[in-house]
């Protein structure tokens, strides 16, 4: 529903006068519609649809109720019923109190006077309570609604389940307060589906947010108002181009895959997607996205809805500086720490190869105790070493036809194997790179496999050759490090790369951050392929 009031006219039964009171359904010529009555006045029946608006009013995915002046239900989809748990027939009647939460009655009822007041309530929120006593979290719009002759009889309703979009704005207020009403632009109201009568134009055309409509062919055919100023051009220039004209190249690939995901599911469910303006500026937006059909059930085309997403961004740019400045605070004082920690440990590690030298025979019988000091200098020195990379990394040392396969044999020398077998590549190829650093990173996805397989298992060196046609540099050098550990479940992977993130006890959560940090500045990148119970494989791709 627009946020915008707006009049929807009622076309009456001739011939008809119903008292009103008790709620009824009409069924007349395979039309229904809905009564209500009152002892003491009389009134036209005043909804009365038409298959066409019934269609869009029965199947769209929101939730749409119309109301008497005194707030009563005399209509509703199916999608009101079953999202709150009954039948339409227990719906009709009740007042839209009967379906509020407890603790939103108060607020709803404010609502209900201002849309009295006003003629409209836009982009409010409420919990609403299911027939199982379960809450969701609802954004509702309402508009008046006229009979004939102009006169208010009551108002139309939708409300949009966000009780998802509700608990992201939890998780950010965790961290800033503030954020709480940038937050609340990641409600959407999503509105009827599209048809070219003008009997629904109206809350189309007002919707807040991007919408727009496709035939099979992935061709624009309509939009509305929002569609055509937030990106700057006529409709006429909008309609008959693909609907990948408008969006930004960075999101051409996440658009396509979008578009599999409606091919299979016949939907699309908040997904980023940055649109571009005349202009050249660039901006991002929430879709959502169904399927649209005709009276047959046939597929006709689709309907997206976008909501622009700037003030949301903004919001989370601004987060990801605050946690960038606390870092670095934070990688400052840990450079300090790491500094001084150096020294006492070469003081442990030079004092015990003196003592070896000097007292062979004690070497002899407390070897187990040496080897157990070393390890833990040895581990102690590596996540050192971890953190200054990471905190003040070192530029490149870049060298010419560098021996990848020997780079990656004295990556195997530095880690401990035990049960573990490394198969490194029987082929080689000259780089250009700095094998110092190159070496830190194959020693850090070394050191994580033979932890994650618990020193039992195989890891599996590859070189090979790749062309990635949509990158500058077309021509990579790719080397896959394969292991057969437990995987990495999915919930983790989108924090594989964050700084401090760390699934053990010992580890530093910088090795990962630090590998990917030193591909980048190489021109390359690092990717991850993983399967739970069957291993995990790193894809390093550096440019020729």
């Amino acid at each position: 529903m627009s946020g915008m009031a707006s009049k929807s006219r009622i076309r009456p039964k001739k011939e008809s006068r119903i008292r009103s009171g008790d709620v009824k359904k009409i069924f007349q010529n395979d039309q229904s519609y809905y009564t209500v009555t009152n002892s003491s006045k009389l009134y036209d029946p005043h909804v009365l649809l038409e298959q066409n608006y019934k269609d869009m009013y029965e199947k769209t995915p929101c939730m749409l109720c119309s109301t008497t002046i005194d707030g009563v239900i005399f209509a509703c989809n199916e999608f009101y019923a079953e999202r709150l748990g009954y039948q339409k027939n227990e719906v009709i009647g009740k007042t839209i109190f009967d379906f509020v939460a407890i603790q939103s009655i108060e607020e709803y009822e404010n609502f209900f006077q201002m849309w009295k007041n006003t003629g409209n309530v836009s982009n409010a929120t409420i919990w609403f309570k299911r027939r199982n006593n379960t809450e969701f979290l609802g954004l509702i719009n309402t508009t008046n609604l006229y009979d004939v002759n102009e006169k208010l009889i009551g108002s139309n309703t939708t409300i949009r389940d966000i009780t998802d979009l509700y608990e992201i704005q939890k998780t950010v207020e965790v961290n800033e307060k503030k954020l709480k009403q940038q937050n609340e632009a990641l409600k959407i109201a999503y509105d009827h589906l599209l048809e070219t009568e003008q009997k629904y134009r109206t809350l189309y055309e007002k919707s807040p947010d991007l919408l727009r409509t496709i035939d099979l062919n992935g061709n624009v055919i309509d939009c509305n108002d929002s569609y055509c100023s937030s990106l700057g051009y006529s409709r006429e220039e909008i309609i008959g181009k693909s609907m990948y004209t408008h969006v930004a190249e960075k999101s051409i690939d996440d658009l396509k895959d979008a578009t599999l995901e409606w091919d299979h599911t016949g939907s699309i469910g908040n997904r980023e997607i940055w649109l571009q303006r005349k202009s050249g500026d660039i901006f991002p937006t929430l879709l959502l996205s169904t399927n649209l059909y005709d009276t047959d059930g046939n597929l006709t085309g689709r309907i997206g809805a976008l909501r622009d997403m700037t003030v949301m961004y903004n919001a989370r740019k601004e987060i990801e500086e605050h946690k960038t400045k606390r870092l670095s605070a934070i990688g400052e004082l840990s450079a300090r720490i790491a500094h001084d920690l150096r020294n006492p440990l070469s003081v442990v590690h030079n004092t015990l190869e003196i003592i070896k030298i000097q007292n062979p025979d004690f070497e002899k019988n407390n070897q187990s105790k040496f080897d157990r000091i070393e390890r833990a200098v040895k581990r102690m020195t590596h996540q050192i070493d971890e953190v200054m990379e990471y905190v003040v990394p070192n530029p490149l040392n870049l060298q010419e036809h560098v021996s990848l396969l020997g780079v990656i044999n004295s990556s195997v020398l530095n880690v401990t194997t035990k049960d573990t077998q490394i198969h490194v590549p029987q082929n080689d190829v000259m780089i250009r790179c700095d094998p110092e650093k190159l070496e830190i990173v194959f020693t850090n996805l070394l050191l994580n496999a033979t932890q994650a397989m618990n020193n039992c298992g195989i890891i599996y060196f590859r070189i090979k050759d790749t062309q990635i046609t949509n990158d500058v540099n077309k021509n990579f050098t790719t080397i896959e490090i394969e292991d057969t550990g437990p995987g990495i479940p999915k919930i983790l992977m989108p924090k594989i790369f964050d700084p401090l993130f760390t699934t053990r006890q010992i580890g530093t959560g910088l090795g990962l951050v630090s590998c990917k940090n030193i591909v980048e500045k190489h021109g390359g990148y690092i990717d991850i392929k993983t399967e739970i119970n069957k291993g995990t494989t790193f894809i390093i791709n550096i440019p020729k």
